[in-house]
């Protein structure tokens, strides 16, 4: 019995080999025609290729399929009529053919498909065994996939399926490195997507609603073509996910979460419905863009080693970034917020605004602080600023509560001050801010008076004396507080206090005392700026407190005759601009107000200028009240757009400037007289500025006399006079040399203009150089008068050839003296530093007409330099050189 069993056994082995054979078609035909074949190899019953057989189908010939069939390994290299009817594969398919019709293709065995051609001979296609895609391949199946539990597909080519993608059980599609699988309905069934390997992509591109498989992809595309395809659960997009072009393109997360690693690209400019979290976790630069409106986000969070920049403004709920960079990008797109901004990265806001429009209290928080540039506010609850956090350009609070709560700084630099916006009628702040004014560097001691002093405002509700401790060097006030920062306010300059404010009934200044004194916004301090006794390095000083806003009305003292003066300083107010922002004077609403102001230029020195004058935030000015009952009043709608950082007006406002300064004093002071029809050369209020002596007594002072007791430091004068004469009132703290220097724009109608000593009679002509004058300690003097004329010529003046002949220059080590027309006797050359110390002196030589003569300057350092000349009529003149 036994030896019958293995009889039988090695009878049906060897029948089983004798029926496997390799089939060539040698015509066209049917595959079950034995006539279609010829068997190359191997035999068969038959003569009809089956399971265990492998096909070639050749060039030329068509193979029609009027049945179900079977074949081991199959090589179409010619043209294959399916007639829908299913071919089973146990080996390998090779494809350079094509179909003339589809087939049902059913895969038994672990089989390759690799095709040279694209390989759209699919109807449908079952996956009982497991298939691989090779990577040159490409197939399109024009209905359905189905792959058998236990089963898997890998795909290394590109694979598009007309309708669904059924995986069975623990079936598995994986899309290998570089491949790509087009879907037209579902994924369905239990098993799994495996898309995460790099380069491969997923598209969804079904023609009626769909779903998309919970999964991770590498790429994720939607493609346009049924209404609406929806997520099943969490989706993964390790690269790029994009929506492409499609009015009817919709993808709705049915609340679930979506996590992109790439970029965002919304080409079919339609919001992701019913959104959970979006998360982006990439690395590197990746962009967010949509084509036109505004992305939008239910909540959005960074989470990312890299940057996410800004292709299309946004709108969403929250926003978190938890590490990583969020980036507005250089073409300052938007971002708008219902909820919470958290940031525990990086926010790059460049030039865009961040908006919060919610519709319950919001927060900005994190563990980084986000320098915003713009910051709207419009929400009627609110907003509560809970960690530091920064403005550089302008705060919009259109409606709500803006609540500092300590945390929020609005920045100033050389180049912009950030500034509050006019605040809507719903709009309110609470809680300190930080307000800062940027000031540029200045030689305490080697500048005006004025220009060492600084009128300031106060931005905040309400603050005291010792807001501006940190920042600025204050003597004479009180006790040091203990808070860190430039020393001063201990008191350790005796004899020199810092700060004043303006007293009107007494046209002088009042020495502020204490540490507590209040400051009034509105008002205005005249405050010493200095890190120390000697400079002012370029920085920003701090105001903190409650921004002020809405209308603010100024109240004005108006004394007659203020000081003693014969009424030329009644009603002059020392008053500051209240906001956080430039102020248009002339926007502001006045009550018994006189035209004009009077403010600090860039020289350092009071100037007088309209009503159409830009005032920029924390600065003080003059006003002067007409009568009793006047006011300013600053309206939200009185405030500018600009953010420019200058304290004060620096373009030229005058036809000529006098400086008067000494080499020996650090301090100087200019006059300048403007040309106006309706002027007089009287004081015409409105056009004019008064004389505010300088609580610095060592300062140097020049004015021009009205009365006995005032003067002018801004003049304006009608051209209607042959002659006139101005009286000047000079003030020399110490013995020793000044000079009047001059600076002429424009001499209107008049041929000459010059300096008289009505004592000594003597002329200097202003234009062609200094005017020397003798100080005396403490003494004020007036013997010199200002004069213009149009019928006066250089001859007339007596000091005129000096200085108009000889010209003064430098060249590196050499001092040049030219003289022109005439030949000069020159009694002495004096060289003097800034400080007034006498460096260099040259006397007894002789400059011919049309000569120059060199002096050697190489003993001198690099710096700037006083050069005073006497000839030996004992005229002299001075001019100032840079080595």
């Amino acid at each position: 019995m036994k030896a019958i069993y293995i009889l039988f056994v090695l009878f049906f082995v060897q029948s089983t080999i004798s029926k496997a054979a390799n089939f060539s078609s040698v015509s066209s035909g049917t595959w079950s025609a034995p006539a279609t074949w010829s068997i190359t190899s191997g035999t068969d019953a038959d003569g009809i290729p089956d399971q265990d057989d492998d096909v070639i189908v050749n060039g030329g010939h068509t193979i029609t399929l009027t049945s179900g069939s079977n074949v081991r390994n199959f090589t179409n290299n010619g043209v294959i009529n399916g007639n829908i009817q299913t071919l089973s594969v146990y080996g390998n398919i090779s494809n350079s053919g094509s179909f003339s019709t589809k087939v049902t293709l059913s895969i038994r065995g672990n089989s390759i498909l690799t095709s040279t051609n694209a390989f759209n001979g699919a109807n449908s296609l079952f996956v009982v065994g497991n298939l691989t895609i090779s990577a040159t391949t490409t197939v399109n199946v024009s209905n359905s996939i189905s792959v058998s539990t236990t089963r898997s597909v890998t795909n290394f080519g590109r694979f598009s399926a007309n309708s669904t993608l059924g995986l069975s059980g623990s079936a598995a599609w994986i899309n290998a490195t570089g491949s790509s699988l087009s879907v037209s309905g579902n994924v369905t069934g239990t098993g799994s997507l495996l898309a995460s390997a790099t380069n491969n992509t997923v598209t969804y591109r079904s023609n009626s609603n769909s779903l998309i498989k919970t999964a991770t992809y590498y790429d994720l595309v939607i493609s346009p073509a049924s209404p609406t395809r929806t997520a099943t659960g969490v989706i993964n997009v390790l690269n790029d996910f994009t929506l492409e072009s499609g009015s009817n393109n919709t993808l709705n997360m049915a609340g679930f979460n979506l996590t992109v690693g790439g970029n965002w690209n919304n080409l079919a400019n339609r919001t992701i419905l019913n959104q959970g979290i979006v998360t982006f976790n990439g690395s590197g630069s990746k962009t967010i863009s949509r084509t036109t409106n505004n992305e939008v986000f239910s909540n959005l969070v960074i989470n990312k080693t890299g940057t996410v920049n800004l292709g299309r403004s946004i709108s969403c709920g929250s926003l978190t970034v938890s590490s990583g960079t969020l980036d507005v990008s250089v073409s300052n797109f938007s971002v708008s917020l219902t909820g919470n901004l958290i940031n525990n990265g990086s926010i790059n806001c460049r030039n865009g605004i961040f908006d919060f429009i919610g519709t319950s209290l919001q927060s900005v928080s994190g563990s980084s602080v986000t320098r915003f540039y713009n910051f709207g506010l419009n929400n009627s609850i609110g907003i509560i600023i809970n960690r530091a956090q920064q403005c550089t350009n302008a705060l919009f609070i259109t409606n709500g509560n803006f609540n500092s709560n300590g945390n929020f700084t609005l920045l100033s630099s050389a180049s912009a001050t950030a500034r509050i916006a006019p605040v809507g009628v719903g709009g309110s702040f609470s809680g300190n801010m930080t307000i800062q004014k940027f000031i540029s560097a200045r030689s305490t001691f080697s500048t005006t008076a004025e220009k060492a002093y600084h009128d300031l405002c106060s931005p905040v509700q309400s603050t005291t004396i010792m807001d501006w401790d940190n920042e600025i060097y204050m003597s004479g006030i009180g006790p040091y507080d203990g808070i860190a920062g430039p020393a001063g306010v201990d008191g350790s300059s005796p004899g020199f206090p810092s700060s004043y404010s303006y007293n009107e009934p007494t046209a002088s200044y009042s020495l502020i005392t204490g540490s507590g004194y209040p400051i009034v916004s509105g008002q205005a301090y005249h405050i010493w700026l200095a890190d120390n006794l000697s400079s002012w390095f370029a920085k920003a000083i701090d105001t903190r407190g409650v921004p002020t806003f809405g209308n603010r009305t100024i109240n004005l003292s108006y004394t007659p005759n203020a000081g003693d003066y014969g009424g030329l300083y009644d009603g002059l107010n020392l008053i500051g601009n209240p906001y956080a922002s430039a102020v248009n004077y002339s926007a502001c609403v006045k009550t018994n107000v006189v035209a004009g102001i009077q403010m600090l230029n860039g020289s350092g020195n009071y100037a007088a200028y309209s009503d159409n004058t830009l005032i920029p935030s924390c600065q003080g000015f003059y006003v002067q009240a007409s009568a009793p009952g006047a006011s300013v009043q600053f309206t939200e709608s009185s405030k500018s757009t600009s953010t420019a950082s200058l304290f004060y007006k620096t373009s030229p406002d005058y036809a000529m400037k006098l400086v008067f300064s000494s080499p020996h004093n650090h301090y100087y002071n200019e006059n300048t007289i403007k040309f106006n029809p309706n002027s007089s050369t009287l004081f015409d209020r409105g056009l004019d500025a008064v004389y505010i002596k300088s609580p610095i007594q060592e300062a140097a002072a020049m004015y021009m006399t009205i009365g006995q007791n005032g003067g002018l430091i801004s003049n304006s004068i009608n051209s209607d006079e042959d002659e006139i004469s101005i009286p000047l009132t000079l003030f020399t703290p110490d013995n020793g040399l000044y000079y009047i220097e001059p600076s002429i724009v424009d001499l209107n109608q008049y041929s000459m203009i010059w300096i008289e000593n009505v004592k000594t009679g003597k002329k200097y002509d202003l234009t062609s150089g200094n005017v020397a004058i003798q100080g005396v300690e403490n003494q004020e003097n007036r013997d010199y008068i200002l004069r213009m004329s149009k019928k006066s010529s250089s001859q007339s003046i007596s000091l005129g050839s000096f200085h108009n002949d000889l010209a003064i220059f430098n060249i590196e080590n050499k001092l040049n003296l030219k003289a022109n027309s005439y030949d000069h006797d020159i009694k002495i050359v004096s060289i003097f530093d800034l400080s007034g110390k006498l460096i260099l002196e040259f006397s007894d030589f002789s400059v011919s007409a049309g000569s120059v003569m060199e002096l050697d300057l190489s003993p001198l350092s690099g710096g700037m330099y006083i050069v005073n000349v006497f000839n030996s009529n004992n005229q002299n003149f001075t001019r100032k050189i840079i080595k």
